[in-house]
């Protein structure tokens, strides 16, 4: 009877430890989950964290999934190591059966290659020839289906979904309105939105991934749909920047095939610089401008962002960032740099960018680079 008893008390000690292990982990998951989310939906930083093309935290945070698909590096300076990368061929035969695909997008380790290559000839089949005429880059499925974590379904209807936003945004127009007989409309509604200063990309860092930066305190409108198109218009620049940067490194080597840049190859990421120095609240987009924003980053631009500085950071992101940084993914940790002070912002970027390059907010010297100038960046730089 006392051997009964005591193994009653055991199993009812046992279930009670394993509720509450289940509740702590499940408490865990929704501190998580609110985390995340508080960095998308919370108005406060959302004021904190956007310009007009909506909330800079909330682009990081919200490709936590796209890009949890990367190693998780254990430092800041080792995620910077290059990576050997054996681009594969792939032939398809939904368009061509000569056809071939060149994986060369940036390493991962979450998905054997040899899933990837096979569930990105999958996805060729599965789009129209018109589809597939319409991707921007042959690495375009090879980033959805890292998104989508391998889920070859998922990552068919993103992509799918994707080149038809691209073709009614009219995103083609926008990259190219600029030139000389592009579209006068598109090119009055972004000379009129880069005005100030509030997005723009100049430079890259020592491996050639586009600079992209942002300054809150100088949103100048207030249209949605005009915001959205300067983001898109920046957004592509910043990429083609960086591919154009790759492609000159694979074509910069010297006689041994050495990289006579030490640049890495087959890059297509970008880093944001996020600059809230005179922000006030008033600067603050809509919320619908917000989530139209993180909409078009989650959805139509997944494996993009390298790294996110916040520089010049308010009492806000000095006391959220601690609190949420536990439960935040590896690598979204390492794609959020909090550079507090000039010594702090000297130290993390110029982990990843030669300083003399920069602009001073970013830990560059005070007369170190030009100030920005809207007209010749849109009208006499070239796009990439």
């Amino acid at each position: 009877k006392t051997t009964a008893t005591n193994e009653r008390t055991l199993r009812t000690k046992a279930s009670t430890m394993i509720r509450r292990l289940s509740k702590r982990s499940n408490s865990k998951k929704a501190l998580k989950a609110s985390s995340s989310n508080s960095c998308v939906s919370s108005r406060s930083l959302l004021k904190g964290t956007m310009s007009s093309t909506g909330s800079m935290m909330s682009m990081a945070s919200t490709l936590e999934e796209s890009d949890a698909s990367e190693s998780s590096p254990s430092s800041l300076e080792a995620s910077t190591t290059p990576a050997v990368v054996n681009p594969k061929e792939v032939t398809t035969t939904s368009f061509s059966p000569n056809s071939t695909i060149i994986l060369s997008g940036e390493p991962s380790c979450l998905l054997d290659p040899l899933i990837e290559h096979q569930g990105v000839k999958d996805m060729l089949a599965a789009l129209s020839k018109e589809e597939t005429a319409a991707m921007p880059d042959p690495n375009m499925p090879l980033r959805h289906f890292r998104a989508e974590k391998g889920n070859l379904q998922k990552a068919i209807r993103k992509i799918k979904d994707t080149l038809a936003w691209r073709k009614e945004f009219q995103v083609d127009k926008i990259i190219h309105c600029m030139d000389a007989d592009g579209d006068e409309e598109f090119r009055s509604i972004l000379l009129h939105e880069n005005e100030t200063g509030k997005m723009y990309s100049r430079g890259i860092d020592k491996n050639g991934r586009a600079s992209t930066y942002m300054r809150p305190h100088y949103e100048n409108t207030n249209n949605a749909l005009n915001n959205m198109r300067h983001l898109v218009y920046q957004l592509e620049r910043a990429v083609a920047i960086t591919e154009r940067a790759s492609l000159t490194s694979q074509n910069n080597n010297d006689k041994n095939g050495n990289k006579k840049d030490g640049r890495q190859q087959h890059l297509e990421k970008i880093n944001l610089l996020i600059d809230f120095g005179g922000f006030r609240i008033r600067d603050s987009p809509p919320m619908a401008t917000s989530k139209w924003t993180i909409d078009i980053l989650q959805h139509h631009y997944p494996e993009r962002l390298h790294r996110a500085y916040i520089l010049n950071p308010g009492f806000v992101f000095r006391v959220f960032i601690p609190m949420v940084r536990p439960f935040l993914d590896p690598v979204t940790k390492d794609k959020i740099c909090l550079c507090s002070g000039a010594a702090a912002t000297k130290m993390l970027v110029g982990r990843d960018y030669d300083l003399s390059t920069m602009e001073e907010s970013a830990g560059g010297e005070e007369d170190g680079v030009k100030p920005f100038d809207s007209k010749t960046y849109l009208m006499d730089i070239p796009f990439d």
